[in-house]
């Protein structure tokens, strides 16, 4: 019991930690731009970089997970992560440092998913309520790397921070692979096995109906501090509204147990169409309504990931191909939702308020494919 209890909280931190070197860059973009003598408009392609190193590595980290092992295959993307993060401070140019922000990227790839699959092993029969934690520990890792980076980049500059960052996070991998237990490993790939599992219209469906609740979560969290702003906010109050998604995810992992308990999929339907029409409320100018907004998304996205990735889970009863079906879950909705924001961001000129209604309708326009999940359950 004590065993499990230690291995869950450190493979928390090891998530805490992936997220902490997700968003720790956001607050150092103006600064990079300055050391490399670059625009700031190109600082895009450091965001971009890792989010194409992310989606494309989702699929073959499991594929390699059902091979090595779940937890291997999480120590790798960790350390993987660390050695990034750390070469990136040390980075003699702007392009090595892109190339290894998309480096940075793969190891998340390799960590995230194949992390579930560990938590599956230990605690398959409370794993709701273990996977609600997991993400409620992206929300508090994600606050952490945007505001702990702030007062570091002052003191210590960029490269500092991130050099802490990466130290942290490689101690965090070698805790983890002194601490997690070894789980399920593949004799030899299985073709046969694996194309059946990328092939699972069940998945697709699922990751389709959801994705455009991805591009909402993802896009609100990234322009919400510039849209606060407009409305006459100043920064540290918008920063706070803006961080304040990220850390009350940590209430919607409390909660993810007690939504499971009936129709997990109906539910997560229903919490998404109450945060798309709650877009619809941002145009009004008035502070309530900007909270009312944070705080839904803030408790409840956190529930409709953890909930949309158990029903993933509960598809295979072979544990070790977990990561694989999670992680071509993540890919999808993250190739699709990273997508979005350029679109968010072309409307803007023309009143946040089209660039909200666009993003609510797209939300909402996705989630009959869900049905489709349901009909082939």
């Amino acid at each position: 019991m004590a065993r499990n209890i230690l291995s869950g909280t450190t493979i928390m931190a090891g998530r805490l930690f992936y997220a902490m070197n997700w968003y720790n860059v956001s607050p150092a973009l103006t600064d990079i731009s300055s050391t490399y003598h670059v625009p700031f408009d190109l600082t895009g392609l450091i965001l971009a970089a890792f989010l194409v190193g992310a989606g494309i590595f989702q699929v073959p980290a499991g594929i390699i997970a059902s091979r090595i092992g779940s937890k291997n295959t999480s120590a790798i993307g960790l350390i993987l992560m660390s050695i990034a993060v750390i070469g990136s401070a040390l980075s003699p140019s702007f392009s090595i440092f892109v190339a290894l922000r998309f480096v940075t990227g793969i190891g998340a790839a390799f960590f995230f998913s194949s992390a579930i699959g560990v938590l599956s092993e230990i605690y398959y029969d409370s794993l709701p309520q273990m996977v609600g934690l997991y993400n409620g520990f992206f929300s508090i890792g994600a606050g952490v790397g945007i505001f702990a980076s702030i007062p570091l980049i002052e003191s210590i500059g960029w490269q500092g921070s991130f050099l802490v960052s990466g130290i942290i996070t490689l101690a965090s991998a070698l805790i983890f692979i002194a601490v997690v237990p070894k789980g399920q490993r593949g004799e030899k790939f299985n073709a046969g096995s694996i194309k059946t599992r990328i092939l699972d219209r069940r998945i697709w469906y699922l990751s389709l109906g959801f994705a455009g609740f991805w591009a909402l979560n993802f896009t609100l969290a990234e322009y919400f501090k510039t849209f606060a702003e407009t409305y006459g906010f100043s920064g540290l109050v918008a920063g706070l509204m803006g961080s304040a998604i990220m850390f009350l995810g940590i209430v919607g992992g409390l909660l993810t147990a007690f939504f499971r308990r009936e129709r997990p999929i109906r539910t997560s339907v229903v919490l998404t169409m109450i945060l798309s029409l709650s877009l619809l409320l941002l145009p009004i100018d008035s502070g309530y309504t900007l909270w009312t907004v944070v705080a839904l998304n803030g408790v409840f996205a956190v529930v409709i990931f953890s909930l949309q990735y158990t029903a993933v889970i509960r598809l295979d009863s072979d544990r070790r191909y977990i990561p694989l079906n999670v992680g071509l879950m993540n890919s999808i909705q993250l190739g699709i939702g990273s997508l979005v924001p350029l679109v968010f961001a072309f409307l803007i000129p023309y009143g946040f308020s089209v660039s909200w209604l666009f993003l609510a309708i797209f939300s909402l326009a996705t989630l009959p494919l869900v049905y489709m999940f349901r009909t082939r359950e």
